[in-house]
């Protein structure tokens, strides 16, 4: 029902796309730059006589784009991210540190609905790598693995400018495809391939850029 839905909505704004002037339109120029991104951090720590958890949890995300032509933008976005997990019982003990970061080139293309809001498809090329490590008490499930993604997806979103400046953008879902090596221990132990398609408004995020 969720995609069912998300697809009506897409449908619905391409409505308007011939019905507006050239001087009603989205138009974001040939020759522009765009910057945004996103940090997202989260923690928490709970107590108990019997047990310790603590968990943070840390993402951060910035793009820049440059108009090759008009409402068309090649860009790239890098990110980093860090996880940490405790936990400790009476009887046993556990802990999870990972880190990691990527790199994307995409192409993002805007089509106009009105003056103000476009629907948007970004194309992009993945590259991701994380480290991370587990302990215990007893170390018979320690180990540290480190990770290589390589990722091809398509997202589509609507995108609202709120001044000459500042766009509002909200990613709908995504249609991915990506291919995981995983090395443990420093040897080679598994590799798989996925794909993952999400269209939906409960999986909704928005972010804020600035144009210059």
């Amino acid at each position: 029902m969720k995609i069912k839905l998300s697809f009506f909505i897409l449908a619905f704004f391409s409505l308007f796309l011939n019905a507006q002037t050239e001087s009603e339109k989205f138009l974001i120029q040939e020759g522009s730059w765009i910057m945004g991104g996103y940090v997202n951090a989260s923690g928490n720590r709970s107590e108990s006589l019997s047990s310790e958890t603590r968990r943070f949890s840390f993402t951060i995300r910035p793009e820049a784009g440059y108009f090759i032509n008009d409402n068309l933008a090649l860009g790239m976005l890098a990110g980093y991210s860090y996880a940490y997990d405790k936990s400790v019982r009476t009887s046993s003990y556990s802990e999870y540190n990972g880190h990691g970061f990527l790199v994307a080139p995409y192409l993002r293309k805007y089509l106009p609905i009105s003056r103000s809001f476009a629907i948007n498809f970004t194309g992009s090329l993945e590259y991701g790598r994380q480290w991370s490590s587990n302990e215990s008490e007893t170390c018979t499930n320690c180990t540290n693995n480190t990770v290589n993604t390589y990722s091809a997806a398509i997202q589509p979103g609507i995108s609202y400018q709120l001044s000459n400046r500042f766009l509002l953008d909200a990613r709908l879902g995504i249609l991915q495809y990506s291919h995981r090596d995983i090395n443990q221990d420093g040897r080679p132990d598994a590799s798989n391939d996925y794909f993952n398609f999400t269209l939906n408004l409960s999986s909704i995020y928005f972010g804020l850029s600035y144009l210059f």
